[in-house]
């Protein structure tokens, strides 16, 4: 029995170093994903539409047909502030998030030129029946999607902030927007589809553009005190996430979410 044991004892430790090159060489595996917009409807998605309650979509301006979730301002004759979102159903903490979205059609007549072509996924979003009749947008972390306009480089997802704080390279962000963020990505001119990937585990997100990293951001810190907060670390309970009409027509499809521990 000693004998045995001993070999054992011998055998162990180069096992376990196989185990450790195995593991060295091996790549993550790719998490399970599933599909939140069904193409067909917008079921398990809510609107809040500046100036109107909670569930309204006036003159229809969100669409779900042919796998393309869409927003349009077609039905308005003059763009007053009707800032659009519309919310995934379910808070999340940990998760992965796979799209594709592109900007198609012309600007609502009367919109402010800083939206033109300018889009956004609200991260660490308040509860949408939270949100005040008039609240232009929800309190959030805004990675910030801009299409072309033809005009020379205007790279996509810039970090933007509405009430809440977060650290880029360790350092908490002082402007409202990161002038750096996206200066990787390339200019989407036209109406090309770009993918997107947002990878938010344990309060640190990271962003990519057709596979390219092109933010990352930590820490985000709601700046003030809420009802419906339990601290203001926004990581400290579930958020929700939402996808933004600001006055151009945008399109989403391929909607994919893989929740992780």
């Amino acid at each position: 029995m000693t004998g045995r044991i001993g070999r054992r004892l011998l055998i162990l430790p180069v096992a376990g170093a196989l185990l450790a090159g195995c593991a060295s060489t091996s790549t993550p595996a790719e998490p399970r994903f599933h599909r939140i917009f069904d193409g067909r409807t917008l079921e398990g998605w809510e609107i809040k539409v500046t100036h109107h309650p909670l569930g309204a979509n006036p003159h229809g301006m969100w669409t779900a047909k042919d796998g393309v979730m869409k927003i349009t301002f077609d039905g308005f004759d003059q763009f007053k502030g009707e800032y659009a979102h519309v919310f995934y159903k379910k808070p999340l903490k940990n998760y992965v998030l796979r799209l594709e979205y592109r900007f198609a059609g012309k600007q609502a007549a009367g919109a402010p030129a800083w939206a033109t072509r300018n889009s956004g996924l609200m991260m660490y979003a308040q509860p949408p029946e939270t949100m005040a009749l008039d609240q232009s947008w929800p309190i959030s972390v805004e990675n910030q999607l801009l299409g072309g306009l033809g005009q020379g480089p205007r790279t996509t997802l810039a970090v933007c902030m509405v009430d809440i704080t977060v650290k880029v390279d360790g350092k908490p962000l002082t402007e409202h927007c990161t002038s750096n963020a996206g200066a990787t990505s390339q200019t989407f001119d036209g109406d090309q589809w770009v993918k997107l990937r947002i990878e938010a585990v344990d309060g640190v997100v990271k962003s990519y553009v057709n596979g390219q990293l092109a933010n990352s951001f930590a820490e985000p810190h709601v700046d003030k005190p809420h009802p419906w907060l339990t601290s203001q670390d926004a990581t400290a309970q579930p958020a929700y996430f939402a996808l933004q009409g600001e006055s151009d027509q945008v399109e989403f499809r391929n909607i994919e979410l893989a929740e992780l521990p």
